[in-house]
C-alpha cells in the first residue's frame, strides 16, 4: 500500500475531480484537487508530486501548456 505519495488532480469539472480524488484517496494516497491551470502551477511551484492527473482542456491555461 502506498505511503504518503502525493497526487495532484487538475480537473475543472467538479464531479469528475471529486470522484477521482475519492478513488485515489481510497488507494492510500495523499491527494490535492485544483480546478485551474493557474492554481496547478502555483501548487507545483510549492510542492513536489509523485503523480499529476492533468486535464488537457482547462479554462485559461490549458493542461497542454502546463505539461
Amino acid at each position: 500500500m502506498p505511503n504518503h505519495n502525493q497526487v495532484l488532480i487538475v480537473e475543472d469539472e467538479m464531479d469528475i475531480g471529486s470522484l477521482l480524488k475519492m478513488q485515489v484517496k481510497q488507494m492510500g494516497y495523499d491527494v490535492e484537487h485544483v480546478t485551474s491551470g493557474e492554481e496547478a502551477l502555483a501548487r507545483l511551484n510549492k510542492n513536489a508530486y509523485d503523480l499529476i492527473l492533468l486535464d488537457w482542456m482547462l479554462p485559461g491555461l490549458s493542461g497542454v501548456e502546463i505539461a
